[in-house]
C-alpha cells in the first residue's frame, strides 16, 4: 500500500521566505546550495577497500580511514591512450572493463567501445575489433565477456582473445537478441538481455522478433545538420500488437542453442529471467499484459522443459518493478522473494518447489528496498530498509530468515540510505532530515558501531540560516473516502494577515 501527497516548495524559488536574497547565480552558477556527499564508491571483495575513479585514475582506499591505499589504474599510463567513463572489475579483481565513446540510444540503452585492463601485466587490450559493443560482461569465472553488437551476442575468450558469434538473426526493427525492445527498456526498467550461469558455461539471453510490430517515426536533429533525418522505430501503441519474446540458453561447449518451452508469450511479457545457484535451472517471470498476473518458473536447461512455481494475481496491479527481489539461497534448497500480497511490500520464503515456508516481515508498513542477504552466517540476516514507524521516514533493519531479532540499526529521524560491504562488514549511511542536510557516516556492522563520519554539511547548513528559511510545518487530512494523507507547509515568516497566501 503505497500513498503519497508530495507539496514541493522550495526555498529557491521563494524570495517572501528569505532574508538574505537568493539569486540564480546562487543556484546555478555559485553552488551556493550544493549538498557535498561520497559518491562513486565501488566495494572490493573483502570489505576492507574501495575503489572510486578520479579522473583516468581509479584510486583504492582504506574503508576505515578514508586515506588512498594504491593506484589500480592509472590512465596516463595506458597503451592506448584512451579516456573511460566506466570500469568494473572482474569477480576476482584481477581484470578490469573500461568502456569508452559510450553514445546513448534510448533511456537505459547504449554502445560503446570496451577495452580489457589486466592488472597483473599492466596490459590493456580492446575488446573486439568487429565494431561498437553494449552491455560488456564478464562471466563469473573472469575468463570470457560477453556482449552485444547489431541485435547480436557475443563472447570474446580473454586467453587468446577469439571472438564467438552466438546468434546472427538480429536484424534492426526486425530481430534483437541479447537486448531489450524499447517496450521493455521502458516498462521493466533495463536493456541488457544476456545473463551467464554461476559455471560460466551457458548464456541464457531474450530474443526479441518484433517483425510485425508497427512503426513510428519521429524527427532525429543532429548537431550542425540543417535538416533533420527520419528515424523509425518499432513501437506498439496500447492494443496494437507487441514484439514475440522468447528465452534461449546457449551452451559454449557444443554450441548449441536451445528454446525454454514457456507458455504461449504473444500476449505476455518475460520481464525478468534469472539464474538459480543451480547452473542448470534457470528461473523466469512472466507477466499477463494487464500486469496484473505474474506467474514464476524455473527452467531446466538440459531439455528446456519449464515447471510453474509460483504464481500471484492482483485486483490492480503486480508491481514487479517495485517488487523486484528474487534471491535464491545458497543451501540451493530455497529462494526469497517479495511481494505485496497482505497489502503491503514484505519479504517471503519458499522452497525450490514454491512451498511457502514463512513469511519474514510483517506489518502494516513496506519493505521498501532489499540491501543485503548476508548468508555467511547459518542463520542468514537480511538488511533493508523500510516505512516502519512512519511513513515519512526510511530507517535501516535487520532480521533473521527465520523472522526473529529484528533491529533497527538506524537512529536518528528522518531518511537513511545505505550502501553496504560485500561482506556485510561495514555499511555507510546516508542521512538527511527536514531540518538538517546530509550526513555520511561509516558504521562497523557488527555491533552497529560508528567508524567515522566522511562527510557533514555543517557549512551548508549554517549558510542556509543567512536566508532566513523557515522550517517545514508536517500534517494529516483525510481524503473523501477517507484515506489518511500527509503534507507539509512553509509559512512565511512574517505573514501578512490581510494577504491570503
Amino acid at each position: 500500500m503505497r500513498l503519497f501527497l508530495v507539496a514541493f516548495l522550495f526555498f529557491v524559488t521563494s524570495p517572501v521566505l528569505a532574508q538574505k536574497p537568493i539569486t540564480i547565480a546562487d543556484i546555478y552558477e555559485k553552488g551556493t546550495f550544493k549538498l557535498k556527499t561520497v559518491s562513486g564508491i565501488n566495494w572490493m571483495n573483502d570489505g576492507k577497500y574501495y575503489t572510486s575513479r578520479e579522473g583516468q585514475d581509479i584510486i583504492q582506499y582504506d574503508v576505515t580511514s578514508g586515506e588512498p591505499m594504491a593506484t589500480v589504474l592509472r590512465g596516463s599510463t595506458l597503451s592506448p591512450r584512451i579516456t573511460f567513463s566506466d570500469y568494473s572489475f572482474s569477480p576476482d579483481e584481477s581484470k578490469l572493463l573500461l568502456l569508452t565513446e559510450r553514445k546513448s540510444i534510448y533511456r537505459r540503452s547504449f554502445r560503446g567501445e570496451y577495452f580489457v585492463y589486466h592488472r597483473n601485466e599492466r596490459l590493456l587490450t580492446r575488446l573486439s575489433l568487429g565494431g561498437a559493443q553494449s552491455y560488456a560482461t564478464f562471466s563469473p569465472d573472469g575468463s570470457k565477456v560477453a556482449f552485444v553488437r547489431n541485435n547480436n551476442l557475443y563472447y570474446t575468450n580473454l586467453s587468446d582473445r577469439r571472438e564467438y558469434q552466438v546468434t546472427s538473426d538480429g536484424e534492426f526493427n526486425h530481430v534483437i537478441n541479447g537486448s531489450t525492445d524499447w517496450v521493455y527498456e521502458e516498462e521493466f526498467g533495463f536493456a541488457k538481455g544476456f545473463y551467464w550461469s554461476p559455471d560460466s558455461k551457458r548464456i541464457a539471453y531474450y530474443r526479441f522478433d518484433e517483425s510485425g510490430v508497427k512503426e513510428y517515426n519521429m524527427q532525429k536533429w543532429n548537431r550542425g545538420q540543417l535538416y533533420p533525418t527520419d528515424y523509425r522505430f518499432k513501437y506498439p501503441k496500447a492494443g496494437e500488437q507487441n514484439a514475440k519474446v522468447e528465452v534461449y540458453i546457449y551452451q559454449l561447449s557444443s554450441q548449441t542453442t536451445l528454446r525454454a518451452n514457456l507458455p504461449s508469450a504473444d500476449d505476455r511479457y518475460i520481464p525478468r529471467i534469472k539464474w538459480t545457484q543451480n547452473s542448470i535451472l534457470l528461473s523466469v517471470r512472466t507477466l499477463n499484459r494487464l500486469q496484473n498476473e505474474m506467474e514464476l518458473f524455473h527452467v531446466n536447461v538440459i531439455d528446456g522443459g519449464a515447471r510453474k512455481i509460483l504464481s500471484e494475481t492482483s485486483e490492480t496491479y503486480v508491481d514487479l518493478e517495485y517488487c523486484d527481489e528474487l534471491i535464491y539461497l545458497k543451501d540451493r534448497q530455497h529462494f526469497i522473494n517479495t511481494s505485496e500480497r497482505d497489502g503491503y511490500k514484505h519479504f517471503y520464503q519458499y522452497t525450490m518447489n514454491g512451498q511457502l515456508v514463512r513469511q519474514v516481515t510483517k506489518g502494516p508498513w513496506e519493505v521498501e528496498k532489499l540491501v543485503m542477504l548476508d548468508e555467511s552466517n547459518r542463520n542468514p540476516v537480511f538488511y533493508y530498509i523500510s516505512t516502519e514507524g512512519s511513513p515519512l521516514e526510511r530507517h535501516f533493519y535487520s532480521i533473521r530468515l527465520d523472522g526473529k531479532q529484528q533491529k533497527r540499526l538506524s537512529v536518528l529521524t528522518g531518511v537513511h540510505n545505505i550502501n553496504m560491504s560485500k561482506d556485510a562488514s561495514y555499511y555507510i549511511d546516508y542521512h538527511s532530515n527536514s531540518e538538517l542536510p546530509m550526513t555520511v557516516t561509516l558504521y562497523r556492522t557488527k555491533g552497529n558501531e560508528t567508524v567515522k563520519e566522511l562527510v557533514n554539511n555543517k557549512v551548508l547548513s549554517n549558510r542556509v540560516q543567512q536566508f532566513g528559511i523557515q522550517p517545514k510545518e508536517y500534517f494529516t487530512f483525510p481524503t473523501k473516502d477517507s484515506i489518511l494523507l500527509h503534507g507539509y507547509l512553509i509559512k512565511p515568516r512574517s505573514p501578512d494577515p490581510s494577504i491570503e497566501y
